[in-house]
């Protein structure tokens, strides 16, 4: 039972992987308390193998599609979803396979933050599996991509950025990238929307790190980063929670 129990609609699935046969849902009725009465149908069931999936989406402005195969800059955090056929399912698991950059965070999730490779010129390979509901793994789903230092912002040169901390109050802190970057004193910060509306244009100091983006509704935004030492640059994707 996914959803609707109390309700007259219910949503169900079948949580056996390779079952095939009846299931029986019943239901019973309450009228004001004092009359009642119950029902009973018998429904085909199928089984349900975890199916692979059908591509991966790629957040960030440095990556563009040239064809079947994507193009994107060096040293740029780049975000990773699967396109699944089955996203409601909240047991599915994944496993992420990259080649030619590194992983930040999110193996065995449906959203990885990885940064490309240092080099002028690479090529990379991203690679996801699913399991849904420990049906077992799927295939996996490859997209093939090349980065070049050609044409991108800051020169594609740089070590990428890390997430900014989120208080929950509307405030970004990078505190820690300072803290890790002794040589930097200021981080430009453009906030904009996943539709292209800028939203926000600001910066973080080294005695001053904390932004306070209050005037921003919640929800997921793109955050543009730009460190004028040395010419780093990156853009993440980032949730804004209240």
């Amino acid at each position: 039972m996914v959803s609707g129990q109390g309700t007259k609609t219910l949503n169900v699935r079948s949580d056996n992987c390779s079952y095939a046969g009846t299931g029986v849902i019943s239901v019973s009725y309450t009228n004001g308390g004092s009359t009642s009465c119950s029902d009973t149908k018998t429904v085909s069931v199928q089984g349900a193998p975890t199916a692979k999936p059908t591509g991966i989406e790629v957040w960030g402005f440095d990556w563009s599609m040239n064809g079947t195969m994507g193009q994107t800059c060096p040293n740029t955090t780049l975000e990773l979803h699967p396109i699944d056929t089955n996203p409601d399912y909240p047991t599915t698991a994944y496993q992420w396979s990259i080649t030619g950059a590194t992983i930040l965070a999110g193996q065995n999730t449906g959203s990885l933050l990885i940064r490309t490779s240092s080099a002028s010129r690479s090529n990379q390979v991203y690679a996801v599996r699913a399991n849904k509901n420990h049906c077992g793994w799927s295939g996996w789903r490859h997209l093939s991509a090349t980065s070049s230092s050609a044409n991108c912002f800051g020169g594609g040169v740089g070590i990428g950025f890390l997430r900014p901390s989120n208080t929950g109050s509307g405030t970004l802190d990078f505190t820690d990238y300072f803290y890790q970057m002794p040589a930097s004193e200021v981080v430009e910060v453009e906030v904009i929307s996943l539709t292209g509306r800028q939203l926000y244009v600001g910066r973080s100091t080294r005695h001053s790190p904390e932004i306070g983006i209050q005037q921003l509704p919640a929800g997921w935004v793109f955050l543009r980063l730009y460190d004028p030492i040395g010419d780093n640059y990156a853009t993440v994707r980032h949730q804004i929670v209240y």
